[in-house]
């Protein structure tokens, strides 16, 4: 089967929040189970969810808000699981990118598509989904051409520039980009036959 599945029924049970959540165990196409959650929000003006949408909104005024606040996905879950579901682990990203044979690309091999990955130090922090290239080959040197999809939070889903946003620009903060392009993948797969 391709894509994940659910491994077993999922139970409802209450949050921190006290929202209605599912959690349970969620399994790629390859690779191990990945745990994951899901929860509804509600977003009216007076819940903190409001507040940080238009927070974000003003702090970064070139992003442009996509989806309102939802607890049904997270950044990871929007980026690998098609927004069903949150993978509240952001260790299993990389086993993610190995399973599905992502390879990593430099900023000015990046095209539409490709996942952008913010790292913290040598943790994943956020991720991504690259939008839209600009041609400008000053700016695909430092990444800044990239558009990229990501949900923030608990706030909504930001169309942005790859560092302007609230995980990029922090002390220790990198943004590395991968494909699943065949072309790469081929680059890949012979790198390691190499080694």
């Amino acid at each position: 089967m391709i894509g994940p599945h659910r491994d077993h029924e999922c139970r409802p049970t209450r949050d921190r929040a006290g929202l209605l959540a599912e959690k349970g165990p969620f399994r790629w196409s390859q690779g191990p189970a990945v745990p994951y959650r899901t929860s509804r929000i509600r977003t009216s003006p007076h819940t903190k969810s409001y507040r940080l949408l238009t927070a974000e909104g003003k702090r970064y005024p070139r992003a442009d808000l996509r989806r309102l606040p939802t607890g049904i996905y997270n950044c990871h879950g929007m980026t690998f699981a098609a927004r069903r579901t949150q993978i509240p682990d952001p260790e299993v990203v990389p086993a993610i990118l190995e399973d599905d044979g992502y390879a990593r690309v430099s900023p000015g091999s990046v095209r539409e598509g490709d996942v952008a990955v913010y790292y913290d130090g040598r943790e994943v922090a956020h991720t991504g989904v690259v939008l839209q290239v600009e041609a400008d080959e000053r700016l695909l040197g430092h990444g800044r051409a990239a558009r990229v999809m990501s949900k923030w939070g608990s706030a909504g889903e930001y169309v942005h520039y790859a560092h302007e946003c609230p995980y990029a620009g922090v002390a220790g903060m990198t943004v590395t980009y991968w494909t699943d392009r065949d072309e790469f993948r081929l680059e890949a797969i012979r790198a390691t036959a190499i080694r």
